[in-house]
């Protein structure tokens, strides 16, 4: 168990500029086949296991800004996804070239536009916002769809998550969950179907694991079946769940100022060791990323930095 350095000095010529932001306050971290990348006070640096060596990049190294909300990256095409708090978008491939991509955050909307979750699925990032789902295809790197929605108030549908499976779109939003066949007309609403609701509060989080879909609401995940519209009770804890990924075969859920729980593929909790001590069922209230091959696990500790 090891804690990155908080604090890195480096020699430099007076009349040079660096870039001072703290290591020792990580949020968010992602593991790519080259490096490991972490947000930190909305400030974004990488850290390589081979050699130690840490790197931090800002607006001088041609990012967008320094206010990094979201952090993803996309396999199929080798790109990170940074999106800023003003819905901002920079793509940077693991080779170094970053392309800014603005057109959400020009779009006059006067509403909050506010992206509250990113997917990655195959060559697209699926982002859910305030005021719409956009489908970001990286490889062209454009935005090839936006799936807005006026309701009879005057407001936009807000859309809390995402989820591409089995050639379907599914949107969790303020008013249901809905369901889309890729093969329609999805820009025109009538065409996407509320699905039958038997769970409270509405749902909010959506995944894709093991074959299953995944459907959280407040404490609970349940596992739902589309053609059946079935809903069984996979996991429940006792305060709410805020966000859940799929990591390889693991599903990490994580819950606000409490713990982390990360379950294999057979439902049981992983054990590992926090400051020596065999933890049964929780980690801390941490962000976590595996190793390609899950021998490794990745901790954004918050103010204790990078933990691996």
């Amino acid at each position: 168990f090891m804690m990155l350095p908080q604090v890195l000095l480096a020699q430099m010529r007076i009349g040079e500029w660096r870039t001072h932001f703290s290591y020792a306050s990580a949020e968010n971290v992602l593991k790519t086949p080259q490096k490991v990348y972490v947000v930190s006070n909305g400030k974004l640096f990488s850290y390589d296991p081979q050699d130690e060596a840490i790197e931090a990049y800002s607006v001088m190294d041609g990012l967008s800004s320094g206010n990094i909300q979201h952090l993803s990256y996309n396999e199929a095409t080798e790109t990170l996804l940074l999106v800023y708090s003003d819905g901002n978008m920079d793509l940077c491939s693991l080779q170094g070239d970053i392309q800014n991509l603005s057109d959400y955050r020009d779009k006059a909307i006067a509403s909050d536009k506010t992206v509250n979750r990113v997917r990655m699925f195959g060559k697209y990032a699926f982002l859910a916002t305030n005021v719409c789902a956009l489908l970001v295809d990286m490889e062209k790197q454009e935005i090839s769809e936006t799936y807005m929605f006026r309701q009879e108030d005057g407001s936009y549908l807000k859309i809390s998550d995402v989820l591409m499976m089995d050639s379907c779109y599914y949107l969790a939003t303020d008013k249901g969950l809905y369901q889309g066949h890729t093969k329609d007309n999805l820009l025109d609403f009538s065409y996407w179907k509320k699905l039958k609701m038997y769970v409270y509060p509405e749902p909010s989080l959506l995944a894709e694991w093991q074959g299953e879909m995944l459907v959280g609401t407040g404490m609970k995940i349940y596992s739902y079946f589309p053609e059946d519209q079935e809903w069984t009770l996979r996991f429940q804890y006792y305060s709410d769940i805020h966000d859940m990924a799929v990591d390889g075969d693991n599903l990490i859920l994580y819950r606000p100022d409490f713990v982390t729980g990360i379950h294999r593929p057979d439902g049981s909790l992983i054990k590992y060791k926090v400051d020596g001590e065999i933890k049964d069922r929780y980690y801390e209230n941490v962000r976590v990323d595996f190793s390609e091959d899950a021998s490794r696990m990745y901790a954004a500790s918050g103010d204790k930095g990078l933990s691996i």
